[in-house]
């Protein structure tokens, strides 16, 4: 049993809290939001915050409203491994799909693109509300290579998700098994495999970008991200969504 706060959520391994509703994260005004759990400022980029419901939404559309966070010791600790596991836990509604929109598609490190790229990220594509693209290299699979060493597709079409509505899309990786795999609104959607990069850590620093990859955009609102040091369970996870949930009207 883990140790939770509003005796729900779990905060035992989490590395990273970025919460617009605390105010020990974000003061209500300026363009840096705090790391809850070690102070980290990461920086919030072309974005309005709604004082009255206490998120960050897309001042126009098209506009590249992200967020920045730099490497600091928890992460790199946390993520640069190749046991275990570690999990992703956003608050995000979109409101447009029209290229180059997508769903608050995110990238550890630079994702790819580079023979010398070692990280991974999610959703850059226009059918993200049906589907998680989840995908990853490092430069020791195939060192000529500038393209995905592992490049998955995740079909969430049960989830039903609507364009203007929130929701919880929870992203986990487990490096002992080689999976990785996609909750939404606290019901998995299953797991693919990241097996072609085994025994290979998939991030050694590089930082954390939030809404933003390879010319994408993000057109929507966010809520709070958490990331955790573990893969979560069913049950962790279905506390932090009935938990959160109120605060978006789920």
């Amino acid at each position: 049993m883990g140790v939770y706060y509003n005796n729900q959520i779990k905060i035992d391994g989490l590395i990273l809290l970025l919460d617009p509703y605390l105010s020990s994260s974000y003061s209500g005004s300026g363009s840096t939001i705090y790391n809850a759990i070690d102070g980290t400022a990461c920086s919030l980029v072309t974005f309005n915050y709604d004082s009255n419901n206490k998120i960050f939404t897309t001042p126009n559309v098209g506009d590249f409203f992200y967020i920045s966070i730099p490497d600091f010791s928890l992460m790199t600790t946390a993520l640069n491994k190749t046991t275990g596991g570690f999990t992703l836990i956003e608050w995000i509604r979109v409101n447009d799909l029209v290229y180059p929109r997508a769903a608050a598609g995110g990238r550890f490190n630079v994702g790819y693109s580079q023979t010398t790229t070692r990280g991974f990220d999610w959703n850059h594509g226009t059918q993200n509300l049906t589907s998680v693209r989840m995908s990853g290299s490092v430069p020791e699979v195939n060192p000529a290579s500038t393209g995905y060493d592992f490049d998955t597709t995740i079909d969430i079409t049960g989830a039903g998700l609507t364009l203007g509505t929130w929701f919880q899309r929870v992203l986990w990786w487990n490096r002992s098994t080689n999976t990785h795999g996609v909750y939404i609104n606290a019901v998995s959607y299953g797991s693919a495999s990241h097996s072609q990069v085994a025994g290979y850590s998939l991030f050694n620093g590089g930082g954390l970008t939030l809404g933003t990859l390879y010319g994408w955009s993000h057109t929507g609102a966010r809520g709070p991200v958490y990331l955790y040091d573990s893969v979560l369970s069913d049950t962790e996870i279905n506390f932090n969504f009935t938990t959160v949930r109120k605060r978006f009207g789920i």
